[in-house]
Parts: C-alpha cells; structure tokens; sequence
C-alpha cells in the first residue's frame, strides 16, 4: 500500500524508483509498505491523469458532435430514452389496479 510522505530533513535526499529522479527537502513521495519504493507524488499525479485522459468513457463524443444542435438532439433523444425505460416502475398515486402490487407501486405483469 502507497502512503503518502514528504522529505522532512535539509540533510535527507532520496532517488525516486520510478524515474530516477533525486528529491530533495520539502518533495512528497509515496512509499510502498511493502517494498520500500519510493515514487515521487508529482509523477504518480501525472501518470494517474494521463491514464484518466485515455479511459474516460466519453471521448468518443467530444469528437462526435459538429454543432451544439447535434449534442442538444441526442441528449433529448438520451433523456426520453432514459424515461420510457423507467416510466412503468414509477409508483402510481391513488391507481388500485389488481396487476399492481400494492406495498410496491410497480406492475405485476399479465393480463
């Protein structure tokens, strides 16, 4: 487990294992409990942001779209998709139908 700490002493520097790299008083690092690594936080930061730029599930859209009339017709068409999905498990005030569970408010199915 990594946790996080920081050069304390003016006279303590130490070689980040990851890059190389020398830090000095006032750097944080993170060490690993287990092995005794030291990887510098600035560098942990950078690669956990580049790995958030590559996986983030909406690139593909960002690219997708050529006018602001486009995005705002698809997110119509998300939102109504998203309610005609939900719409026959919302409970019904006051309907005392024999295919609806009571305690619930959600249809039972069958005619």
């Amino acid at each position: 487990m990594l946790c996080l700490k920081r050069v304390i002493h003016p006279t303590d520097f130490f070689q980040c294992d990851a890059t190389g790299k020398t830090l000095f008083y006032g750097d944080f690092y993170y060490e690993d409990n287990e092995t005794g690594k030291r990887i510098d936080a600035q560098y942990y930061l950078n690669q956990k942001m580049q790995l958030r730029k590559e996986t983030w599930p909406y690139n593909e859209k960002k690219e997708y779209y050529t006018s602001d009339r486009e995005y705002r017709a698809d997110l119509k068409r998300a939102e109504e998709e998203a309610l005609a999905a939900e719409i026959l498990d919302m409970p019904i005030n006051g309907h005392e139908a024999d295919n609806r569970s009571k305690e619930l408010g959600t249809y039972q199915g069958g005619f």
